[in-house]
């Protein structure tokens, strides 16, 4: 699993950010539409995978605010940088803290199956809080650095 959630989640900011958002990118200039409609897809998704995958556990509405803000907060970092190693950072960071408990987990009679667990996670209100604050910094720096673009075709500044 430590091994594993490097991949898995550069898999995911390679299909999500790298790839969606690029292609969309190119079709749609409504920037913040886009950002907004392919994070409902992440956190779509995701409700997929869990409802319908192995552990069958309906994810709640609370824990789907939490994947669509992150994926929102993710989508405009990539946006902002055009880059998904910062959005790859973080996502496997989360996904790391995250998961941690499941290995532990595995070793210690009770513990929650992994639907369950998400519930409990995502769906606490300050990882919700978390989760706003990284969509708003992300959404700050995508409009600051439309602003102020820095590189070889911004403008030197005296």
């Amino acid at each position: 699993m430590f091994l594993a959630t490097p991949f898995q989640t550069l898999n995911e900011e390679m299909v999500f950010r790298a790839l969606l958002l690029t292609v969309l990118g190119r079709l749609l200039k409504a920037r913040l539409l886009l950002s907004a409609a392919v994070a409902g897809f992440f956190a779509l998704l995701h409700f997929a995978l869990y409802r319908f995958g192995a552990p069958h556990t309906t994810l709640s509405a609370q824990a789907l605010t939490t994947l669509f803000l992150v994926g929102f907060g993710l989508n405009e970092l990539f946006i902002a940088t055009g880059s998904i190693a910062g959005p790859w950072a973080i996502h496997c960071g989360w996904n790391l803290t995250r998961f941690g408990n499941g290995w532990v987990g595995q070793f210690t009679p009770g513990a929650l199956p992994q639907g369950a667990d998400f519930n409990l996670i995502e769906g606490n209100p300050w990882v919700i809080a978390f989760a706003v604050a990284l969509a708003l910094a992300a959404s700050l720096a995508r409009f600051r650095l439309a602003a102020h673009p820095v590189g070889a075709n911004a403008k030197a500044v005296p």
